[in-house]
């Protein structure tokens, strides 16, 4: 859609991060003395990849009441980029995560853009491509100790559709990123189906996969999702008390 990142043979626009950047920092060092079970969320390198924060894996915080939380406390849309270690790892922060609340470790940046100006997303996607890790491994302070800093940041070159033409590409990704999702689920229910087509007959399989598409068609997919689930659990219970009672 936009050519070689490298090679630009469409021509886009270049410039420097720094042109697009409102906000730059890194993240908290010793908050260990804050960690919780629960409460907000601590992300660190782990938690940033492939354009995507995930939060399976992660940890809690009861950050203090002071400036430095404020500084490393994230909002939506903010592009987090790892800086030691596996350099040039990114992330954008989503609505949900924003509103939940979240804070960066000292192994981040946080990189607030003009959104009036440039895609956060579109500014990560470049940076996951060979045009972006290449600027990453020459700015890299040490060889030995991997390291980037400001300066660094600020100087990464990124190619700048027209703003519209990068929404439309993230909203293609998005949509890609739904069809897995979807896709993923429609394989659990069919594998939940063979399962039940196993242990209960054929007819007693189609029954409870007829239930699952109908409630998925009528209340979306988490719906049906969520009715595999439990019909899965209640199959296992029913499978259960035969063999307590001593049913084949």
């Amino acid at each position: 859609m936009f050519g070689d990142p490298i090679q630009n043979p469409l021509g886009w626009k270049i410039n420097q991060l720094s042109d697009y950047i409102t906000f730059l920092t890194s993240g908290s060092r010793g908050w260990s003395e804050y960690f919780s079970k629960d409460g907000e969320l601590f992300l660190t390198i782990k938690n940033v990849k492939n354009s995507k924060i995930n939060i399976d894996d992660v940890q809690h915080v009861k950050a203090p009441e002071n400036k430095e939380a404020e500084r490393t406390k994230v909002k939506e849309n903010d592009l987090l980029i790892s800086i030691t270690a596996d350099l040039g790892r990114t992330g954008v922060i989503s609505k949900d995560i924003a509103a939940y609340g979240a804070y960066i470790n000292q192994h981040l940046s946080l990189v607030r853009l003009d959104t009036s100006k440039i895609n956060p997303l579109f500014v990560s996607y470049f940076l996951e491509t060979e045009g972006g890790k290449i600027q990453f491994s020459k700015k890299n302070q040490n060889a030995v100790k991997a390291g980037l800093n400001f300066d660094a940041i600020k100087s990464l070159r990124i190619i700048n559709p027209p703003l519209n033409r990068q929404n439309d590409f993230i909203s293609f990704v998005q949509q890609i990123d739904k069809s897995k999702f979807e896709m993923a689920i429609y394989e659990k229910l069919w594998y939940n189906y063979q399962i039940w087509r196993k242990k209960m007959g054929l007819f007693r399989g189609i029954l409870d996969l007829f239930s699952t598409w109908t409630i998925s068609d009528k209340f979306g997919l988490g719906a049906g999702f969520l009715y595999a689930d439990y019909a899965w659990e209640k199959a296992n219970e029913r499978e259960l008390n035969k063999m307590k009672a001593g049913v084949t």
